[in-house]
Order: structure tokens, then C-alpha cells, then sequence
């Protein structure tokens, strides 16, 4: 039984989600979405690409299989074939490209100055950077 955080979820804290907020508002990327919004397509993308899942229907089957621990992952809204789908259209990619140089040029930024903290799990005993982390989430 888990008694702490996800380590999908730890390393969802970790990116600057104000950063992230102001690229979609850039792009109106939330404009006229009601429930999946960039946010939760950024985490369910993110955790489709960390676990190397190859389709939606892989994705969605992978992530309904234990509904309840989606809201622990950061997921709030319910995932289908269709939302993905129509996510995917309606989200402009400039968004998640955007957000990429800006996560990119804050770790940096963060690496010259020393303030990154290695990510430590508890039940893996191993330590993460975060700027290696990063990388490989926003890639």
C-alpha cells in the first residue's frame, strides 16, 4: 500500500506550472474547453511518453485500468479515446513547444545558480536530478 506520493506525481511537481499556465493562455489554448484541459493532456501525454505507451487506445486502457489512482497521478478529468483525440486537434502545438524552451531555459537557469535538488524516492533509493528529469519529460 502507498503511503506517499506517486513518482509520476513528484515529478509533476516539479515543473513550473505558472510557466506552463502562461504559454497556454498565450496560445488560447484553454479557450472554450470545459473539462480536459492542457494541463491534465500535458500530464496524461507525459505519462504516456515515461511509461512508452504507443497509441491512444493503449494510453486510455493503461490509465482506466485503476481509475482511482489517476486523481493521485494529477489527472482531474476522466480520459477516453475522444478526448485524446480531440485534444490533440484542438490544441495548438506551439503550447507544448513553447513550454519546452521555457522549462528548458528555468532549469538551466537553475543548474547555473546550484538550486536543483535531487527527487528522492523512498521506495526506489535512487535520486533523480531534476534537470535530467525535465529533459526527459519535456522532450
Amino acid at each position: 500500500m502507498n503511503h506517499g506520493k506517486y513518482v509520476f506525481a513528484q515529478i509533476m511537481d516539479r515543473l513550473p506550472w505558472r510557466r506552463f499556465q502562461t504559454c497556454v493562455d498565450r496560445y488560447h489554448g484553454d479557450h472554450n474547453i470545459q473539462t480536459f484541459k492542457c494541463c491534465d493532456y500535458f500530464r496524461v501525454m507525459a505519462f504516456a511518453q515515461l511509461t512508452y505507451r504507443e497509441s491512444l487506445r493503449d494510453i486510455v486502457a493503461c490509465l482506466n485500468a485503476v481509475p482511482e489512482k489517476m486523481y493521485h497521478l494529477g489527472i482531474r478529468s476522466g480520459i477516453s479515446r475522444n478526448n485524446l483525440s480531440n485534444a490533440t486537434k484542438q490544441r495548438h502545438w506551439m503550447i507544448f513547444a513553447d513550454c519546452r524552451r521555457v522549462c528548458t531555459r528555468f532549469y538551466r537557469f537553475s543548474a547555473l545558480l546550484n538550486l536543483r535538488k535531487p527527487l528522492y524516492f523512498q521506495c526506489l533509493k535512487e535520486k533523480i536530478t531534476l534537470f535530467k528529469t525535465c529533459l526527459a519529460v519535456t522532450s
